[in-house]
């Protein structure tokens, strides 16, 4: 079982909104918020202690980097809140994670100066209570933690990144690398695990650490997609926007006909906290900026357009958690037969489907990994052959179907279901290219890699 609680803030354990730059204090707070993450997990002697910093859909990749009653590592984490509120309170709000270098001046640089200090000595003080060894975090730029790393590694604690943002489109690629160089700056702790060579590469070309620093181990939350054939655990499916008790009762059970991913008109383009970030130039071609506005309406009309046509089949759309169906959809009428979630692991949805329909997402790879059929919208402005798609679009070659238009879609739909079958299907060659490519290996064991990296890092001489 879990101790993990994502919705548990620090406010509710401890009642503070207010961090004091006291190191003893601070200290005092992040060892009163230490959780162990398997709740009834046995106590082994001996262990290496790893705490890691919480962050939304982090999860899902420690459950299968840490198993229970691991021999050698036992993993807790704290609340990332006295973290979050120290920046805030020293840092001016104008400066995240892809500024944190290029916003820099004398003040912000002896602020920063001050806040490495305190967590130099609240770490001394947590560390020598809590015997922590190794802290844990999710990307390597998160704005409240470059001084904390520092920190970490002058008080020999090590300060890994599970970097697991590695997925996008060449035009992101190549504006993430600007970014990462000339405005994010250089990643401060002990070592960077990431999903793919791309991304380290970026990293590399990037100067964010050294190559020999960082390790590509695949994406361990993927893992149980690889080796579960359709059968995965729904968890996390809480509300929706016609979602009733009963439908949460049966997705236990519930596979979809179709299940329908929504997207937003920046899915996967170079937009960095709402602010455009394009480069000039593409391959020597100028860049004419864009975005997925009419894609976005046509598929979403679609959806509605199908499940109505097709009353006899179950069909699901995701919407992203923190996200609206499109306002001109507002006001339509949903059909009986078409579920919308808002909340949820979209993976699970689409491993439990018999087709699914995405675009520029990671759910791709969680449905080719759990031999789910995809289709991917080809029209507007990600029609087959243009510059956008080529540039601007997850490159899936054959190992997914492609719809240019709305007939096509309908058809292609039609066929999945009717010749629906998971029971024989072995991955293609262009499959396993892909999901090389993006999500680092095909073998379902990225969480196994990731582990014996970090043991392995751990072990090492800081």
């Amino acid at each position: 079982m879990l101790g993990f609680s994502p919705s548990k803030s620090l406010s509710q354990i401890l009642g503070y909104k207010f961090i004091p730059l006291n190191s003893i204090l601070t200290a005092f707070i992040l060892i009163l918020t230490l959780r162990r993450f398997y709740k009834n997990e046995k106590k082994i002697k001996k262990r290496i202690k790893v705490v890691f910093l919480p962050k939304t859909l982090f999860t899902q990749d420690l459950e299968n980097i840490f198993l229970p009653e691991d021999n050698e590592m036992e993993l807790y984490y704290i609340s990332r809140e006295p973290l979050k509120i120290l920046a805030k309170r020293l840092f001016p709000e104008t400066l995240n994670e892809y500024n944190y270098l290029s916003e820099d001046n004398k003040d912000i640089q002896i602020k920063k100066k001050k806040l490495e200090k305190h967590w130099f000595y609240s770490l001394k003080i947590f560390s020598f209570i809590t015997k922590t060894k190794c802290f844990l975090t999710s990307a390597y730029y998160l704005r409240d933690q470059h001084e904390f790393a520092k920190a970490a590694l002058a008080n020999n604690i090590y300060f890994i990144a599970l970097h697991k943002e590695g997925l996008t489109t060449p035009i992101t690629r190549l504006a993430r690398e600007s970014v990462f160089k000339d405005s994010g700056g250089p990643f401060y702790g002990s070592m960077i695990v990431t999903q793919n060579q791309e991304e380290k590469d970026t990293l590399v070309k990037a100067g964010c650490l050294e190559k020999d620093r960082i390790f590509v181990t695949g994406c361990p939350r993927i893992d149980p997609f690889f080796n579960s054939h359709g059968e995965v655990k729904p968890r996390y499916f809480d509300k929706g926007f016609s979602l009733s008790a009963s439908d949460i009762s049966q997705l236990q059970k519930r596979k979809f006909d179709i299940v329908f991913f929504s997207f937003d008109p920046e899915a996967y383009l170079p937009i960095f906290r709402g602010k455009p970030k394009w480069p000039r130039n593409f391959k020597g071609k100028k860049i004419n900026p864009w975005d997925w506005s009419k894609l976005v309406e046509r598929f979403h009309s679609f959806v509605f357009d199908f499940a109505k046509a097709y009353p006899d089949l179950d069909v699901a759309l995701k919407v992203k958690q923190g996200y609206k169906i499109p306002l001109n959809l507002k006001n339509r009428s949903i059909p009986k037969n078409l579920k919308i979630f808002s909340t949820g692991e979209g993976g699970i949805l689409a491993a439990n489907a018999k087709v699914i329909s995405a675009f520029n997402t990671t759910v791709i790879f969680e449905s080719i990994a759990s031999r789910t059929p995809v289709i991917v919208p080809a029209f507007e402005e990600a029609c087959l052959n243009s510059s956008e798609k080529e540039i601007g679009t997850l490159q899936l070659e054959s190992a997914v179907d492609y719809a240019e238009n709305e007939k096509q879609f309908e058809k292609l739909i039609l066929e999945k279901i009717s010749n629906y079958s998971k029971i024989s299907k072995t991955f293609s060659d262009q499959e396993k290219q892909i999901l090389k490519r993006y999500i680092g290996s095909y073998d379902g064991k990225a969480g196994v890699r990731t582990r014996n990296v970090i043991l392995d890092h751990i072990r090492s001489d800081l």
